[in-house]
């Protein structure tokens, strides 16, 4: 067993657990200001944030759905 007491033991088990928090909370912001704030130059991004990335190309995925069902459907009657 260990020498500490468990008094001792229970307030640096409490000091991990907030330092823990703090590095989950830098984390999650910086992983945040990456997603929605910070500009990427890569080929698909274009100087968009990923997430006006991906929400763009949602758009443009449903715009082609779209399209291409027309298309079959007017196939279909002529």
């Amino acid at each position: 067993m260990s020498d500490k007491p468990k008094a001792a033991q229970s307030s640096d088990e409490k000091l991990k657990i907030a330092k823990l928090e703090a590095q989950l909370k830098r984390v999650t912001e910086e992983r945040d200001i990456l997603k929605n704030e910070r500009t990427h130059q890569r080929k698909i991004c274009c100087g968009r944030t990923p997430l006006e990335t991906l929400t763009d190309r949602e758009t443009v995925w449903a715009e082609k759905i779209q399209l291409k069902s027309k298309l079959t459907d007017t196939a279909k009657i002529g």
